[in-house]
């Protein structure tokens, strides 16, 4: 049966459809999504089962966690841009963060530092978690080490692991997510920065002025310190998606008849979220046409999560919002301080 669909966009939309719980929507893709993805995606889960894994990713992903992953991140990240770049002229930016990031995803995420390993987990799912699984009850790896090994040890109160369909959908939504959009983001970030002059400078200063300190101290990796010193770059990043949404929409089924605006919107139908438009609104964002990273710095009139929604929001905000941050800033300093570049000939 085909239901109608409705789409909702706006400061009040963006309050309605994402601070609302599985209890008011849930979560859906069309079927050409959920045939590559698989039905069992963390955002598919049951509400008790998508807060078992949500929280596993939570706990391996905290600021707190993340501080232990940034020197072995900012390891792969120079050996991978170094071993690509070596004696070539010219690299093709998307190609080349589609790569790093996927290297990066496997490597820091699932605990895969070996190329073959990395190929066979598209050709035999079962034969990898089984022996996760072994290794795991064996004791040979910590629940620590990664994520994968994070959520085959979780359990609900009543001891009930995640399942195999539950553990592969999740594996590849992870992929995904935490590759697609942030290699996006890095590939608009290389563009911008090879397109503008003072916004490249300013960059530019920032991380050699923590690579000279870093110099100066005889420290080889890049340490949660010097991340969180990088506040200009990351407002790059943010204006970027501001400007350009990396997940501009999704879709949402409701749960229940609701009420919106005076609207009445049946069970089951619907509901197509929208979030570009609020983005660039004059009566929220000043100049909104226009490149400013300095609007994140003290902005005149604080900016509400409501308005501005790179990561989603509410119980669905991505669970990697602060990994990307850690990864893309890692990345960006190497390019910045190691190479200088700017834009070629696209034909």
């Amino acid at each position: 049966m085909v239901f109608p669909t409705v789409v909702i966009i706006g400061q009040v939309g963006n309050k309605f459809v994402l601070g609302s719980d599985s209890d008011v929507f849930t979560m859906t893709q069309p079927i050409t999504a959920r045939r590559i993805v698989g039905d069992c995606t963390l955002t598919a889960l049951s509400k008790p089962r998508y807060k078992l894994v949500k929280g596993a990713m939570m706990s391996f992903l905290k600021p707190e966690s993340l501080q232990s992953y940034v020197s072995h991140l900012d390891e792969i990240v120079n050996a991978h841009i170094v071993s690509e770049i070596k004696e070539k002229e010219s690299i093709n930016a998307v190609d080349f963060m589609k790569k790093l990031t996927f290297d990066v995803t496997f490597t820091i995420l699932f605990g895969i530092d070996r190329k073959s390993p990395k190929e066979a987990m598209f050709h035999d799912f079962d034969q990898i978690f089984k022996a996760w699984k072994q290794e795991l009850l064996d004791g040979m790896i910590n629940l620590r080490n990664d994520l994968l090994t994070w959520m085959l040890a979780i359990r609900e109160e009543n001891q009930e692991p995640i399942t195999r369909v539950e553990l592969i959908d999740s594996f590849i939504g992870i992929v995904i997510a935490s590759h697609d959009t942030t290699s996006i983001l890095l590939s608009l970030m290389m563009w911008k920065l090879a397109r503008d002059p003072k916004i490249i400078a300013k960059v530019h200063e920032e991380q050699m002025e923590i690579f000279l300190r870093k110099r100066r101290s005889g420290e080889k990796k890049l340490t949660w310190t010097d991340l969180q010193s990088m506040k200009y770059t990351w407002r790059v990043a943010q204006e970027l998606m501001r400007i350009i949404p990396l997940v501009f929409r999704n879709f949402r089924e409701a749960a229940k008849d609701l009420y919106f605006g005076g609207y009445f919107i049946p069970k089951r139908w619907k509901v197509f979220w929208v979030s570009y438009g609020i983005q660039i609104n004059e009566n929220i964002f000043e100049n909104p046409k226009v490149f400013d990273p300095s609007r994140f710095e003290n902005p005149s009139k604080p900016i509400s999560p409501d308005m501005y929604v790179p990561f989603g929001g509410g119980p669905h905000m991505c669970s990697g919002n602060k990994f990307a941050r850690v990864e893309i800033l890692t990345i960006i300093h190497h390019m910045v301080t190691k190479f200088e570049w700017s834009q070629g000939d696209s034909r």
